[in-house]
């Protein structure tokens, strides 16, 4: 009951997007995303994204690194906050 107190005002979604090694020149990291977007962009892609429920949201590099640490940051609050613990 506690954690569910917690949660209210939270949003869950799942995403997911392409990542690299560290350090990667910014050249290609912006040629990938140049290319995903391409991808992404596709009309089969986006029908197929949809007939299980999915959307694609293309992003730059800055937008899915400022997304996944706030995610990053969110959820280590909720965790901590459980007192979930690995075992």
């Amino acid at each position: 009951m506690r954690l569910k107190n917690l949660l209210t005002g939270y949003e869950v979604f799942a995403w997911g997007g392409l990542v690299g090694p560290a350090n990667m020149p910014k050249d290609i990291v912006d040629r990938l995303n140049m290319e995903m977007r391409k991808a992404l962009a596709s009309p089969a892609l986006q029908e197929k994204f949809k007939t299980f429920g999915a959307s694609a949201t293309p992003s730059t590099p800055e937008e899915f690194l400022a997304l996944s640490r706030a995610e990053t940051k969110k959820w280590a609050e909720v965790i901590k906050a459980s007192g979930a613990k690995i075992d």
